[in-house]
């Protein structure tokens, strides 16, 4: 819509899916508990420990301008540590999980570190991303950085499940 001023203004309509979407995550939350009672319970609490990290510290530090890979790193094993051992208690197998997890993460750090590097990838996808990231960013975010982080970030997970089946 061009008003008599001059500017646009420009309007979005979509569905909402809030209700939806809460649906979903009672239903998972609840398939968790009956599944896995006090460690399903457990599990949850630390799922909310790491959502409540990821917005309250990962991304406002990355938004911030902090390094997103080492923001991620260190995160990473915050979530690793309190989540194995609230999960599956403080045991030997767990302290062995936890420290192999570490240092995958860290090996995912330096692989990926690597491949990044060598394959040249910025983290943007699409020219409109690109022209977005210029014009809008400034060019003061490290995509290749945050894309980077997000590797990590899903090695951790990954990581996490089969050092702690390997484990036990």
């Amino acid at each position: 819509l061009r008003s008599p001023d001059g500017t646009t203004t420009v309007y979005f309509n979509d569905v909402v899916r809030t209700r939806g979407l809460w649906v979903v995550v009672l239903v998972f939350a609840l398939a968790i508990v009956a599944v896995g009672l006090t460690r399903g319970i457990l599990a949850l609490v630390g799922l909310a420990l790491t959502v409540l990290l990821l917005f309250g510290f990962i991304i406002p530090s990355i938004l911030a301008g902090k390094d997103a890979v080492l923001v991620t790193v260190a995160s990473s094993i915050l979530i690793l540590a309190v989540n194995m051992h609230l999960t599956h208690g403080w045991k030997r197998q767990t302290l062995a999980a936890f420290a192999s997890t570490v240092a995958g993460v860290l090996l995912a750090w330096l692989f990926g570190g690597w491949f990044v590097h060598l394959a040249a990838l910025s983290g943007l996808t699409s020219e409109e991303g690109s022209l977005l990231y210029i014009e809008h960013l400034r060019a003061t975010v490290n995509t290749s950085g945050i894309l980077l982080a997000g590797i990590i970030l899903g090695a951790t997970g990954a990581l996490d499940d089969i050092a702690v089946a390997q484990s036990e």
